[in-house]
């Protein structure tokens, strides 16, 4: 049986965006910077992930390491976070002008991150304090191309063996549907 996706009548599709990662390339990450369970340790690891995880995202991978969780998992986590930044930045290049466009950095660390619902599925948030703390032509952005069309994002992502992809979607309009 083939999964429906509901939508409301009349929703538009934005822009969409797809990653693949080969996951060996971030279990060599690992092995050339291992993580510290202490948290207050600034591991070389951690100070890569800021360039391109949300402060939510990082919080999360550093419980994972303090939760002693394998690298397998820690590996599958960080390339899961890449690829879905990748997939975003995608989404929005597909309608967003290059000149009216944030760094990629701003959208990666600053716009949005990825938690989980209760039931383990991933979703994407836009951070409700970007408004507050950009400057004011990514403001502009924000206004133009999320908060006026009630930008909503949408995301899977599946690994299997060796590989890691992710798809995002961005589309009009900000309800949520179940």
């Amino acid at each position: 049986m083939i999964p429906q996706l509901s939508v409301k009548t009349g929703t538009r599709i934005l822009g969409i965006g797809t990653d693949i990662v080969h996951l060996s390339r971030f279990s060599k990450l690992l092995q050339k910077y291992p993580l510290s369970a202490n948290p207050n340790d600034q591991d070389t690891l951690i100070k890569i992930a800021r360039k391109f995880m949300h402060s939510r995202e990082i919080t999360k991978l550093q419980l994972i390491v303090a939760g002693n969780n394998n690298d397998k998992h820690t590996a599958t986590y960080i390339a899961g976070i890449w690829a879905i930044k990748e997939s975003i930045l995608k989404a929005f290049s597909s309608f967003v002008p290059s000149s009216e466009m944030p760094t990629a950095q701003c959208i990666y660390t600053k716009l949005i991150y990825k938690e989980k619902k209760s039931n383990g599925q991933p979703i994407l948030q836009f951070d409700k304090q970007f408004p507050s703390i950009v400057s004011d032509s990514e403001l502009k952005f924000y206004d133009k191309y999320i908060k006026t069309p009630g930008t909503r994002p949408m995301v899977s992502i599946s690994h299997d063996g060796d590989y890691l992809v992710s798809f995002v979607c961005l589309v009009e309009g900000n309800e949520v549907l179940e």
